[in-house]
This record gives C-alpha cells, sequence and structure tokens, in this order.
C-alpha cells in the first residue's frame, strides 16, 4: 500500500533539520577517547597588544656592527645538534692549548667543541616590533664583537652538529700534532670556516703558499728538489724561481646516513702543467669504506717528513692512487688493518729503438698494519702487483712486482718526536719517480730492485719555532738494463728552521742537499736554498 506526500517540502525543513543536528551531536559523543582540554597558552611567545588609540613604546633596537657578517659566540648559545639531540659549546678550558696548538701546526685549529647540557636561559636582544597590533617579541642572534681564542664562523640555517667523529682516512697520527708544521694532514674538521645546512656541514680548508728558490748547481725541476733529475755533466748553472703551485683549496663535506657519517673530500693545488688546478684528493668514507682518489694504503702520512720542499724525501712513498679500501678497526684507537685495490701506473723504461706501450694488466693489491698509542705509531704496508709491456704488434710480457714499507714515529718528548723509514721492493720505482721494469727483447720485461732508507726528526724548540732534520738515500739495481746514464743511488738532506709570527701564519727558510749516481759511476750534486710564507685557513 503506498502513501502520498502531498504536503510541500517546506512544511518537513524543520523536524529534518532538528533530526540533523540530533545526529550530529551523538556521533561527537561516541568518536575518540581522548578528553578534551583547553588550549595551553603559556608556552606561546611574549605577546604585546598596542592600542592605537595609546602611544606606542618601542622596545631599544639593538644594531649589528657588521651588516654583513654575524658572529655567534659558542660560550653563549648553544647549538642544536639535530642528529643527537644535544648541545655543543666551546670550553674556555681549552683557549691555552688551543693557542698553542693553531701556532704549532697548519690545520689543526680545533674548536675545542665538547658535549655539555644545554644551558638554561639565553638572554634575547629584542628587536622592533611591527605594527600589527598584537605580535610577538622575537629574539635576535646576540651581536658580539669576534670571540677569543676559538671563534666559528656559522654560515647557513640548522642546528647540524660537527659530526667529530669521523677525521677521514688520511689523518696524520693523534700524538704529537702540535710538532713542526704540517703539510700533508687535512684539515682537522673541528673549527674553522664551517658553512651549515639543514642536514650537513662543509668546511673550507686549505693555506696560500709562497716559494722563493734559489739554486747553486744546476737542477732540472726548479719547483721542487727531485734528486733524480740532477743533470750529471752539465755546466755550471745558478737558478732563481719563485712560485706558489703548493697553494692548496679543500671541500670537507659531512651528513649523517644510516647511523654513519658520510664523509666528501675534494682538495686540490697548482702543481700541474701552466699552473692548472689539479687533482690531490676525491673520495667518499662511510664507516669501514674508502672510495676515490687519495693516498695509497703503501703510504703512511705520519711518517712523512715536515718539510718546506713540495717533493720530499727520496724514499718516501707519498703517492696518491684511485682505489678501493676497506678498513678495520681491531683495537680501538690503537691497532687498525686495511686492504685496498688500487690503480696500478706500471712504468716500463725501454731501448731507444723499441716501440710499444706499458701495461697494468690487473690492479695494484696493497694490505697495511697500523698500530698506534700516546708517543708512538708504526705501520707495515705490503705491495703486490702485476705490469707489463707490449711491444708493437706483438703479445703483452709481464713481470710480477712486490714492495714493503716500514714505517714508525716516535715521540721521545712532547717537542721532539724521531721518524724512520725502510723501503724495499722489486717493480716499485714508480712509487719514487723511477722505472719499475725494463724491456730487453732479448729476455722480455725484468723488474728493477729497489731499496731505500730514511730518517729524520722534528723539534718543537718554542710556541713559534720548530725544525726539521731528514737524511734518505734509496738505491736502485740497474744491473738489469745496462743504461750508463740510468739513475743508479741517489740521496737527500733537508734541514729547516719556521717561525709562526701569527696564528696560522709561517714563515720558513730551508736547506737542501742532493747527489745522483748513474750506473756507470758519474755522479753530481745540488745545493738548494728555499724561504716560503704559508698563510692557512682555519
Amino acid at each position: 500500500m503506498f502513501f502520498a506526500i502531498k504536503r510541500p517540502l517546506h512544511h518537513w525543513m524543520p523536524g529534518l533539520t532538528s533530526l540533523w543536528l540530533v545526529a550530529c551531536l551523538f556521533a561527537s559523543s561516541v568518536q575518540g577517547d581522548e578528553p578534551k582540554t583547553a588550549p595551553d597558552f603559556t608556552s606561546l611567545p611574549e605577546l604585546m597588544t598596542i592600542s592605537p588609540a595609546s602611544p606606542i613604546a618601542l622596545p631599544p633596537i639593538t644594531q649589528p656592527e657588521s651588516p654583513t657578517m654575524t658572529w655567534q659566540h659558542l660560550d653563549s648559545v648553544p647549538i642544536k645538534n639535530s642528529f643527537t639531540d644535544s648541545h655543543w659549546t666551546a670550553d674556555p678550558s681549552n683557549d691555552a692549548r688551543l693557542e698553542a696548538s693553531c701556532n704549532d701546526a697548519p690545520g689543526n685549529d680545533a674548536s675545542g667543541i665538547q658535549p655539555q647540557q644545554p644551558q638554561s636561559t639565553v638572554t634575547p636582544i629584542p628587536t622592533a616590533p611591527s605594527m600589527t597590533g598584537r605580535f610577538p617579541v622575537m629574539p635576535a642572534m646576540l651581536q658580539e664583537d669576534l670571540p677569543a681564542p676559538s671563534p666559528s664562523i656559522l654560515f647557513g640555517t640548522g642546528g647540524v652538529a660537527l659530526l667529530p667523529d669521523n677525521n677521514g682516512p688520511t689523518q696524520a697520527a693523534s700524538f704529537g700534532s702540535g710538532v713542526g708544521v704540517d703539510f700533508y694532514s687535512e684539515p682537522l674538521f673541528e673549527g674553522g670556516l664551517l658553512i651549515r645546512g639543514t642536514d650537513a656541514v662543509l668546511k673550507i680548508g686549505g693555506y696560500v703558499k709562497t716559494d722563493f728558490i734559489y739554486d747553486f748547481n744546476p737542477i732540472d725541476s726548479p719547483d721542487t728538489f727531485i734528486t733524480t733529475e740532477i743533470p750529471v755533466g752539465a755546466p755550471p748553472r745558478t737558478n732563481y724561481r719563485i712560485h706558489a703551485r703548493q697553494t692548496r683549496l679543500s671541500l670537507d663535506t659531512r651528513w649523517r646516513t644510516g647511523g654513519e657519517t658520510l664523509k666528501m673530500y675534494v682538495e686540490a693545488d697548482f702543481f700541474s702543467d701552466g699552473d692548472r688546478l689539479r687533482l690531490r684528493h676525491a673520495y667518499g668514507n662511510v664507516g669501514e669504506f674508502t672510495i676515490g682518489h687519495t693516498w695509497t694504503a703503501f703510504t703512511d702520512v705520519a711518517a712523512a717528513p715536515r718539510t718546506l720542499d713540495f717533493e720530499g724525501s727520496v724514499s718516501s712513498v707519498n703517492r696518491r692512487k684511485a682505489l678501493i679500501r676497506w678498513k678495520r678497526i681491531l683495537v680501538p684507537d690503537h691497532l687498525s688493518w686495511s686492504l685496498s685495490i688500487e690503480d696500478a701506473l706500471f712504468v716500463v723504461e725501454t731501448l731507444p729503438l723499441v716501440l710499444g706501450e706499458s701495461r697494468s694488466p690487473v690492479p695494484d693489491l696493497v694490505t697495511n698494519l697500523r698500530y698506534t698509542n700516546d708517543w708512538t705509531s708504526s705501520q707495515v704496508a705490503v705491495l703486490f702487483r702485476e705490469g707489463g709491456f707490449q711491444p708493437l704488434d706483438q703479445q703483452t710480457v709481464r713481470g710480477d712486482g712486490w714492495g714493503v714499507n716500514l714505517t714508525s714515529v716516535v715521540a721521545l718528548i712532547d717537542e721532539f718526536q724521531v721518524y724512520s723509514q725502510i723501503l724495499v721492493g722489486d717493480g716499485i720505482g714508480s712509487f719514487r719517480s723511477l722505472p719499475d721494469a725494463v724491456y730487453d727483447p732479448s729476455f722480455g720485461t725484468i723488474t728493477q730492485p729497489l731499496f731505500g732508507w730514511m730518517v729524520g726528526c722534528t723539534v718543537q724548540w718554542s710556541e713559534k719555532y720548530s725544525s726539521n732534520f731528514t737524511y734518505a738515500e734509496n738505491t736502485l739495481d740497474t744491473q738489469v738494463s745496462g743504461f750508463a746514464n740510468d739513475v743508479a743511488e741517489t740521496s737527500y738532506l733537508a734541514a729547516n728552521l719556521i717561525w709562526s709570527p701569527a696564528k696560522r701564519v709561517y714563515a720558513g727558510v730551508e736547506y737542501l742537499y742532493g747527489t745522483r749516481q748513474n750506473a756507470d759511476g758519474a755522479s753530481a750534486d745540488a745545493n738548494r736554498l728555499q724561504f716560503s710564507i704559508v698563510c692557512v685557513l682555519p
């Protein structure tokens, strides 16, 4: 049975509206178990109400001293660590140590940043209120003079931590860091010129180095003291040279990923043809792995002599290569083991009329075991390689090579440390600007044995004066080649005095002496005097 609704729709609207309101109230009463509370206004910033009829009393305006740069004192303003929710502030107790460290070694301007509890209150400097009737008084950044002795220049936004737990794979030994002037190790990441993003920190490092060089005898490497470039039998000559090719620039970027600190490091200098920019380091490091272009695992940076001369001693393995390296910490802060697969550059010397090219069929395999404590550092590095020579339109003739590099640094006292090295191997001459092997059509590719050693010391005479003394020899077995003008022996002597007139500024003078002896017994020597001025970025 059907009923027809004969009343117009507007007669039903009041009743339908009432039913809809009742349904909404019922639904809101049964949804959600959380009690409704009144909003809390106690955590809101301080508010001011301005009546249009009353005069406006503005707080005093504090003008910054510089319109382009703001210095933030780490002792006054806690910096939020977005990764660990801790705070980092400068430790005033480290002031004396920081001053000495800055004066003693470049790049060691640690900012003394230590974790501590957040400060309870920070007094803000109010800014001028806007004319909106009701507004929050927003705190401005504290304006102060350059804080001493360990300021940090902060750019960008965000509260990213300094990430001090990862100083990369090429850091020098922690002991004796204030002895002498170190031009090999990377700048420490703490402190200095930092640019902070929302989730990463970039440090800009480097230095400007100008060298004034005078040669008393012939040498064919005017910018560096390479003893294999001493010409035998050349007529007497002198030479004067000024250059700034060792000037260096580095970018160190770090951020968190998967609980680890990822590091990306790029460094360049101007030691290339035409003073163009030259790649020194370009690698990434996370956890136990390093991939890119950096020091070979056959090198011990901590044992490198601290000379003003860019080349260094004749036995030092100061080579950088493209590599994939794995490093395992066996005993924290003491013992580590590294395994590295590295680019191989095999150098073969041939007879004048023999055409062909050197070949590197497999990468170098390098491993090292390193031990450090508070007063010493030692490393044993072993290298295995295979190289060859391919004559024109013929098969490659191969030869095997190996090498052992033993290095040690001992800090006898805080101001005096002794370093030493023994290098021995077969087919590793290219690590010291010499051939790895020779090719003779009658015998094939023959690797050349090499033996080298070095001893030296670094002395910190006072807060402003330091010295380095180095002596090294290198011997290459050239009997397998039979070339009369091949280098058979070289020696290297360096002694310097370095003065630091101001923080991160160094001026030094160095005497260099080298000898070269050929396979036929002919020899020559060279004397050089070098004066250098260095200004290091914080």
